[in-house]
């Protein structure tokens, strides 16, 4: 079966980490994430998924920041720098 490409809107702040919703962990595979805001515009993602995806996570600004995720099992990092950083939309192939 093959796997379909998505694009979503989300709302990811930084709060520690969190459980996706059902709908986004059907879509994306992401199971928990956390958005980290650094001390000088320096943020992180990191996130838990089941599927192999080219993700791509926008900001607020519609700045993108990809994550080739071939290997599960693990957590995933991504460092990117904004003056909006919340995380507002996903999209992977």
């Amino acid at each position: 079966m093959t796997k379909a490409d998505f694009d979503i809107t989300v709302n990811w702040v930084a709060e520690g980490y969190k459980e996706t919703s059902e709908d986004v962990r059907r879509k994306t595979g992401i199971k928990r994430y956390r958005v980290d805001l650094g001390p000088i515009k320096g943020h992180r993602i990191q996130f838990e998924t089941d599927e192999t995806y080219h993700y791509y996570f926008y900001d607020e600004t519609g700045d993108y920041y990809g994550c080739n995720v071939f290997v599960t099992s693990w957590f995933h990092t991504v460092t990117y720098y904004s003056d909006r950083p919340n995380i507002v939309r996903i999209t992977g192939s």
